[in-house]
């Protein structure tokens, strides 16, 4: 029971998401003159190649203790492959894809692992997109065909899969292997790779205040008590980053409740019965707090070099971070 509670909990806390820097409300022109502000402009050309590393990873903390619990390396390829007047065209590959051999009981781990195993036969796959003039991400041209492809991927593999040590895990936690696999959403494949893709250009076309920014926000009936910050800077060779974040402390009932509705959904009676008596022994802390931060610093033609996104939960002496981190190996621009 301590295990499941441990477990639900956690998931109540990282249910609260936030995506600082595309959520950030910026000033007006009105408000800010125009050259206190960074407007963020790809000033690419066709046949520009980037090649990035992205590293994802999640981590827990216990009473001092840090455990890697998951780990992703990815190298990917992003292509100009035409330029217009009104935007440009481009290709996305994945180029290798390598999983650590982290061993954790925790679920969100093994859905790493499959979402890896899945992965690694999906290397050479070519995501296809367009961009207005700034750079900003406004078409998919594949999508359909690369979800499809990861359907029949995920069908092949589910006997594989069954073969795998780590397989046990699931009877360990009580999970229905054959149950969850039905549940599970292969468009989220596709989902994970367009994710990693779009924080390269989540603040293209987009205008940013110079200088730093916080502000503190007290908890209302409709809000949480939260922090935040947003930040916008340039150098004089013209190197520029775009940094925000923000820290929201959430009430331990609040959490309560919606482990609650987890707890609704379990089928051992027992496990509702006696929900109440061990949150209250174990969970003993009036607050949790939920913190996301989002840095991005880019060349002066506007190609990204370095995104670095951090999703951090914080209940007492314990927490748990999901981290990306994607720099720039290797560039070709400029090739007509």
């Amino acid at each position: 029971m301590k295990k499941l509670l441990a477990f639900l909990f956690l998931t109540a806390i990282i249910s609260w998401m936030v995506i600082p820097c595309s959520g950030a409300e910026q000033p007006s022109d009105n408000e800010v003159p125009q050259d206190s502000m960074l407007t963020v402009i790809g000033w690419f050309c066709k046949h520009d190649t980037v090649v990035y590393q992205i590293e994802n990873s999640k981590w827990k903390f216990k009473d001092g203790d840090t455990t890697k619990t998951a780990g992703l390396s990815t190298q990917v390829m992003v292509t100009v492959t035409d330029s217009t007047e009104t935007g440009y065209k481009m290709s996305y590959t994945i180029l290798d894809m390598q999983c650590d051999s982290v061993f954790s009981k925790d679920a969100a781990a093994i859905q790493e692992k499959i979402v890896s195993w899945l992965g690694n036969r999906m290397i050479g796959t070519t995501i296809n997109f367009e961009t207005d003039e700034y750079g900003r991400i406004v078409k998919y041209d594949n999508l359909n065909k690369l979800k499809k492809q990861a359907k029949n991927t995920f069908k092949a593999a589910i006997k594989e899969l069954k073969k795998q040590s780590w397989m046990k895990t699931f009877d360990e936690l009580g999970i229905d292997f054959e149950e969850y696999t039905k549940n599970v959403n292969t468009d989220l494949l596709i989902q994970s790779y367009t994710k990693d893709l779009e924080h390269l250009f989540v603040c293209h076309g987009g205008s940013y205040a110079l200088g730093e920014l916080f502000e503190n926000e007290d908890a209302t009936e409709d809000q949480y008590a939260s922090t935040q910050y947003t930040s916008a800077q340039i150098d004089d060779e013209g190197y520029y980053n775009i940094s925000a974040g923000v820290r929201t402390i959430i009430p331990i009932s609040d959490v309560k409740a919606l482990v609650a509705a987890l707890i609704e959904m379990a089928k051992d009676p027992a496990v509702k019965e006696n929900f109440e008596e061990n949150f209250d022994s174990e969970v003993n802390i009036e607050e949790c707090a939920k913190e996301s931060n989002f840095s991005i610093s880019y060349l002066p033609n506007g190609w990204p070099f370095d995104v670095r996104e951090q999703e951090y939960t914080e209940a007492g002496n314990n927490g748990e971070e999901k981290f990306t981190h994607i720099y720039l190996v290797a560039y070709s621009f400029n090739n007509y």
